[in-house]
């Protein structure tokens, strides 16, 4: 069996604006988020801080405090529907499509919180997704930090626990990313796609001679 390993935001869609800035927005005129939600989200900066440093706000997912799981989850669906055709990257979504007639097994790995990664493994039919996850107690997000959050250093060791579980070498996987932190999980698997590089990603894949889309 082949892996298929694939960042989101920058990858599968057009836009470097992040999915879930994007959402959070939506969540704010959809009247989702109100006072509590943000003064959550203010009060855990400082701990975020003190654990996480420069990268505090990836783990900040305050904003979802009080929120029901389903509810977000219907509504990162809904959100997801109701993109304009420019915010998919078209050939990386022909590649997808590619793997799955082959009997690849896509999975989704992003930062992005988990309700979003859920979304766009159902709309791309990918057989996994792995995103930000947030705490929930009851069937309600309780709006404290993210316990998992696919970045960097750990969005590589989820790719690679994955792998181990499933049984498969990291040389028989292929992985499809946009950004210089991915660069790690692409020097891991046997097959490196940089999609849309930014600068430090584009100078590296040239010197591993690793396709460029």
């Amino acid at each position: 069996m082949t892996v298929v390993i694939v960042d989101i935001d920058g990858t599968v869609t057009q836009t470097h604006n992040s999915s879930e800035r994007q959402f959070f927005w939506f969540l704010v005129r959809h009247g989702r988020i109100g006072m509590h939600q943000l003064s959550t989200y203010v009060r855990q900066l400082q701990p975020a801080w003190q654990e996480r440093g420069r990268h505090c706000l990836k783990f900040n997912k305050g904003y979802f405090s009080g929120l029901p799981v389903e509810t977000v989850q219907q509504d990162a669906i809904y959100w997801l529907r109701s993109r304009p055709q420019g915010f998919w990257r078209s050939q990386l979504l022909s590649r997808l499509q590619a793997h799955k007639a082959k009997g690849d097994f896509v999975v989704l790995l992003s930062g992005t919180p988990q309700p979003v990664a859920n979304a766009f493994a159902s709309m791309l039919e990918a057989d996994k997704s792995i995103g930000a996850a947030l705490p929930c107690r009851d069937g309600i997000y309780n709006g404290e930090q993210v316990c998992r959050h696919p970045f960097g250093a750990e969005k590589c060791q989820l790719a690679g626990d994955l792998l181990n579980k499933m049984g498969v070498s990291p040389r028989d996987s292929i992985a499809y990313a946009d950004s210089r932190h991915d660069i790690e999980l692409l020097n891991m698997v046997g097959s490196a796609i940089a999609v849309a590089p930014d600068r430090n990603l584009s100078r590296h894949a040239q010197e591993r001679g690793w396709e460029i889309l």
